[in-house]
């Protein structure tokens, strides 16, 4: 059984047996939010991917390793889930921490069904190191200000402000904010209440998995290939999953749903009367 499954995964073939049965599983909720997040391991980068069930339970869907996190492996990950029983055709938010290749190829495989909302944190720590010491403190205060207001028009008002302020003296910090800044306040545009945005306004769910399997993991010193990175990984993962919880706000995930649908639906009616 457990040949059968590696078989017909490329991604995962030659993964010890238990590793790859927890790996290779099928897919068989909807999944509304998916968080994908890299760490480094070795002289590799590893991508992995979580997903948040509608009752908010937490589960492991994918990892994979490769040597950078570029479009390819990305998109490698995103088919084999696909290839397990994930559905490409249902609205669902993607939190990423902002790198290019995730976004592509997040786009290129759901397209009008991906939400993507890039980590606020991600962001403001790109933006700070763009600035000296002396400025850090009063531009973060000011950066996580805006996250907090409900409202879509006021948040992006008062980053367009920063980014204004910042553009003469310190213009990459500038930059960097403005940046895909639509996407940095989807759960805003979204009009998501207040404790599910602030769970995934972020990739932290996802962190936190990361970090637990890094404990598991911490004592190997010496990895050998990919092989051995997928293998102590999906263990890591596997004993990481034992302590997930529901996520904060896990009640209001129908209005997330409800709100996927006519966000989605309406950008893909805007996109189709602007083309025509």
């Amino acid at each position: 059984m457990h040949q059968q499954k590696r078989g017909k995964s490329p991604v995962y073939r030659g993964v010890e047996p238990i590793a790859a049965e927890f790996l290779g599983r099928r897919l068989e909720d909807d999944y509304p939010v998916i968080m994908i997040d890299g760490m480094n391991i070795g002289e590799m980068t590893v991508l992995a991917a979580m997903g948040i069930k509608n009752d908010g339970t937490k589960q492991m869907l994918g990892v994979i390793e490769g040597g950078s996190e570029n479009h390819l492996v990305v998109n490698t990950l995103l088919t084999d889930l696909i290839g397990r029983g994930l559905a490409a055709d249902i609205p669902r938010l993607f939190v990423l921490d902002g790198g290019k290749a995730l976004h592509k190829a997040v786009m290129d495989t759901f397209g009008k069904y991906a939400a993507i909302q890039r980590c606020q944190v991600h962001k403001k720590h790109n933006v700070l190191s763009h600035l000296p010491k002396s400025e850090q403190a009063n531009v973060g205060l000011a950066i996580s200000q805006a996250y907090l207001e409900f409202d879509y028009d006021k948040a992006k008002k008062e980053l367009l402000l920063i980014a204004d302020n910042l553009e003469y003296r310190y213009p990459t910090a500038a930059n960097s904010l403005l940046e895909g800044l639509d996407e940095i306040l989807t759960v805003h545009r979204l009009k998501l209440p207040a404790l599910l945005r602030q769970t995934l306004c972020t990739t932290n769910p996802m962190e936190s998995a990361n970090s637990v399997c890094m404990g598991i993991v911490r004592r190997i010193k010496n990895w050998k290939n990919g092989e051995m990175i997928l293998r102590n990984i999906a263990a890591g993962f596997m004993e990481a999953e034992k302590s997930f919880r529901r996520i904060k706000g896990y009640k209001q995930i129908p209005i997330l749903t409800s709100s996927l649908f006519s966000f989605l639906m309406l950008d893909t009616t805007q996109n189709t009367s602007q083309s025509a």
